[in-house]
């Protein structure tokens, strides 16, 4: 398989993942600063998951750039990758909307996603 091209289905599988997480991002209902500040721990976790994902993007080009062929093996790991990386518009609208929630089952959801 030519590298380039599951380069390239791995950069539009993460370009949506992206989009999906900003998606999440509600307008808010009147003008007032208030409103704004309401989706604030969105916005954090939006922020956090996108420098996770901008992170994760850069070594996967770098790993590729070391890459001489692609095998089967290589071929699944990054569908596998892929397929772990698509749940993070899910953990980042979860832990926007209960950031200020005590429970301990959201800092063990991103510490596994985020491993």
């Amino acid at each position: 398989m030519n590298k380039g091209r599951l380069e390239a289905f791995s950069d539009a599988v993460i370009a949506i993942i992206v989009t999906i997480m900003i998606l999440e991002f509600k307008t808010p209902e009147t003008a007032e600063m208030k409103a704004l500040l309401e989706n604030a721990p969105y916005f954090f976790a939006y922020i956090v998951t996108y420098l996770f994902v901008g992170v994760a993007w850069y070594n996967h080009h770098y790993m590729f750039s070391l890459t001489k062929r692609v095998t089967k093996r290589i071929y699944w790991l990054n569908n596998i990758w892929l397929l772990s990386m698509s749940f993070l518009p899910v953990a980042t609208a979860w832990a926007g909307r209960f950031i200020n929630s005590r429970a301990q089952n959201i800092s063990t959801m991103w510490f596994i996603l985020l491993g």
